[in-house]
């Protein structure tokens, strides 16, 4: 458990309501024990625009809300592997 990573993707206000990663995070504390997930904003024009640019996140949408979280994911899963 204590190398455990939990990842929720396409997290969005439309099908939740207002503040849906804190909504998101209370369930996963509540009724799974998750403390530290990584929330992952559902952002289709960012993942569009670097689909078709052909570029990466981080040249095509670099404020993208979804890229900041993936890069969060990314030094979590880099911190980890360190261990």
């Amino acid at each position: 458990p204590d190398r455990m990573l939990t990842v929720i993707n396409k997290v969005r206000s439309s099908a939740i309501g207002l503040n849906a990663a804190a909504q998101v995070r209370q369930t996963l504390a509540r009724f799974g024990g998750v403390e530290a997930a990584v929330l992952v904003p559902w952002d289709p024009a960012a993942f569009d625009a670097a689909l078709l640019s052909g570029r990466v996140l981080l040249d095509a949408a670099p404020r993208s809300t979804a890229r900041v979280a993936i890069r969060e994911l990314s030094e979590r899963v880099r911190a980890n592997v360190a261990l």
